[in-house]
């Protein structure tokens, strides 16, 4: 690990997200904090393509996001 990676996860309290987003990578999970989603229901408020905008959240997170909320019965907004 970098050191201004160090920094940045101290930084950043991960345990707000909730557990299943423990799949996505640390930029990832930077970004639906610093967007202010931390669960399924906050998550499923997002269009995909307003996600995709997000610093953090590439192409290899859409199919965890997915199965995330298909485990709540959730979908991304339409």
């Amino acid at each position: 690990m970098q050191p201004c990676d160090k920094e940045k996860t101290a930084q950043f309290d991960y345990s707000r997200l909730g557990k299943s987003f423990s799949v996505l990578s640390k930029p990832a999970q930077r970004a639906l904090i610093n967007n202010g989603i931390f669960t399924t229901s906050d998550l499923a408020k997002w269009t995909r393509a307003d996600l995709a905008k997000l610093h953090g959240i590439g192409p290899s997170a859409f199919p965890k996001l997915d199965g995330i909320l298909g485990a709540d019965g959730l979908a991304f907004k339409r």
